[in-house]
């Protein structure tokens, strides 16, 4: 379609036709997905060099074969002689000091979560506000619902008191992903509220513990979306970097800020033998 110069508009409403229609989803999250990825797709469609059919072979394996544009056609590497196991070198010694680290991953709290709504919906997630509450067939719990649901945000300040009661913690690791799953919602200006309702929460519960934060993938607008630094300006994503950085400053060497801000990383020496390093995992899909 883009070959034959088809217009955004009908591209657009063409994948939104297939996702509703083939794909069987529902049309909010249709609609709402190609919004979110439409101007990616089209930058970098524009500047492919693969020819449409090398791109369907890509994604659908009945499509054809596959081909390398850079190599030929060849997809072969050469690996190394696979190495010999060598035995682990074994020291143990006897700590002279313990610590008590908190992580929390994964959090992906729901601003939306509302108790009593449908938690038997046809979208992703859903104990949403957006779900009609009348007569539902699985009615959302009050603290959270074993079901296609986040939890809402007050289960996760109520988590937080009790460990801050019950607990003395030396200093805590939050391993990213604080956004709720409706990734056909996300905004940037929604994003960067949550982490500053995070960090203000933190602060309020922890407010001598060392907080260090890290990325997940569904920090990225859109989700899974961090562009490389060759990539337009209105794409990049030092905005979450910026916000993820600004969370933790507090804790973090000033030396950490260039790269921080830069690509969402960040080592410290949290004592003198113990090193911290906070990787951004999501913007480079090759270390996985």
């Amino acid at each position: 379609m883009i070959q034959k110069n088809a217009t955004r508009e009908k591209i657009v409403e063409t994948a939104e036709s297939l996702c509703v229609n083939f794909a069987d989803k529902d049309p909010a999250f249709c609609s709402g997905m190609i919004a979110q990825f439409k101007d990616s797709f089209f930058y970098v469609a524009e500047q492919s060099v693969l020819k449409p059919s090398q791109l369907c072979a890509f994604i659908f394996p009945d499509c054809g074969t596959a081909s390398n544009p850079f190599n030929g056609g060849n997809w072969d590497i050469d690996l190394p002689p696979k190495p010999s196991n060598l035995p682990p070198k074994i020291s143990i010694t006897v700590p002279q000091k313990t610590f008590r680290v908190l992580q929390l991953s994964d959090l992906h709290f729901d601003f939306s979560y509302t108790p009593g709504s449908e938690a038997d919906c046809k979208l992703p997630i859903c104990c949403q506000t957006s779900i009609p509450l009348t007569k539902p067939n699985k009615p959302a719990g009050y603290w959270g619902t074993l079901a296609s649901c986040d939890l809402p945000w007050w289960t996760i300040e109520n988590m937080l008191q009790h460990i801050n009661k019950t607990e003395k913690i030396d200093y805590i690791m939050l391993t990213g992903d604080y956004m709720s799953h409706r990734d056909w919602t996300y905004t940037r200006q929604g994003h960067l509220e949550v982490i500053a309702n995070l960090s203000a929460t933190m602060t309020k519960y922890f407010p001598s513990t060392p907080v260090f934060y890290t990325l997940g993938n569904h920090e990225g607008v859109p989700v899974d979306s961090f562009p490389p630094h060759f990539a337009p300006a209105i794409f990049q994503p030092e905005w979450m970097y910026r916000a993820i950085y600004s969370a933790g400053e507090k804790w973090l060497p000033p030396q950490a800020n260039e790269s921080a801000i830069y690509r969402g990383s960040y080592s410290l020496m949290v004592t003198q033998d113990l090193k911290l390093i906070s990787v951004n995992t999501g913007k480079n899909v090759l270390i996985f």
